[in-house]
């Protein structure tokens, strides 16, 4: 593998939530726990990230994912292309969302790239027909 910091360099450039988590999605599946140590500090000049990176369990990825990519959007500075904030509750139209049982927050991410944005609700709240169909 070639030197230098390129998974940093990408998360640069990934200006959407969804985007970055499936990068670390695909990275945490197709690698090894073993493994990861070495690649991930090949990876990550910055040894803070490097480490949350590696915290990422399979069983708790959601969390564990947000909890490493609002470090690394945090840590991008200038740089950075997705804003998350935590809120206390949203709304589509009258509809109440519901936050998602396996995260400590609501999350709202504002995607620079996309132009998004982006809440994660708890699915079980979701009626099967929209109201407004």
């Amino acid at each position: 593998m070639p030197e230098g910091p390129y998974l940093s360099c990408a998360y640069d450039y990934l200006a959407d939530y969804d985007l970055q988590a499936c990068l670390a999605e695909a990275l945490c599946r197709l690698m090894s726990r073993t493994f990861r140590p070495d690649f991930i500090h090949q990876c990550f000049e910055d040894k803070y990230l490097a480490g949350a990176f590696q915290q990422i369990r399979s069983e708790e990825f959601e969390t564990d994912c947000r909890i490493f990519l609002n470090l690394l959007n945090e840590r991008l500075g200038d740089k950075r292309r997705v804003y998350t904030f935590p809120c206390i509750s949203a709304f589509a139209g009258m509809e109440e969302m519901k936050q998602p049982s396996d995260l400590d927050a609501f999350w709202v991410d504002f995607n620079i790239g996309s132009q998004s944005v982006t809440v994660y609700v708890d699915s079980t709240e979701v009626t099967a027909k929209p109201r407004w169909l």
